[in-house]
């Protein structure tokens, strides 16, 4: 596989860069569309064979999820950790708790444990923001939005390309 380095230096334009991402933009595009063509082929040519491990695939876990039920239960009945030679019953903690309860708990002894959802709270920052209500209800909410410069290119830069 080819890495190529960025060609940017601080002497290149913009009609220059726009020109390279046009080529690079292309020459991707069109090896992609070989990769699908060729995939859609080998999908088509092989739908039987895809169909089939799919079907032997869910019969396999289907079989698989049975015997851990009967090894299970069968432990159940006689205790015996080695039903089959090839099949032994290990004991595992399973960990059961009410969420409530232990958000709660994490509140008052571990608020480390709670994790702050970013995403959200920047929605939420922002719209706090942008209106007057909300900034009314809710005070004091850490964090600002700044305004800053973001660039967006054009996706068809067709007619940029230098040929």
């Amino acid at each position: 596989m080819e890495t190529q380095e960025s060609t940017y230096d601080a002497n290149s334009t913009l009609n220059g860069m726009v020109s390279l991402l046009a080529a690079s933009r292309r020459e991707f595009d069109e090896a992609k569309a070989k990769l699908d063509a060729a995939r859609k082929l080998f999908d088509e040519q092989n739908a039987a064979l895809i169909a089939e491990v799919s079907e032997k695939k869910n019969k396999a876990e289907v079989v698989e999820a049975e015997l851990r039920t009967m090894a299970v239960s069968e432990f159940a009945t006689t205790g015996e950790k080695k039903p089959h030679a090839a099949i032994e019953v290990k004991m595992f903690d399973a960990v059961v708790y009410d969420t409530a309860a232990a958000l709660n708990w994490a509140r008052l002894f571990m608020p480390g444990l709670l994790a702050l959802d970013s995403r959200a709270y920047e929605k939420l920052l922002k719209e706090v923001h942008n209106s007057k209500t909300l900034a009314d209800v809710i005070k004091d909410m850490p964090g600002e939005v700044k305004e800053g410069p973001k660039a967006t290119i054009a996706r068809d830069l067709s007619g940029y390309e230098v040929k």
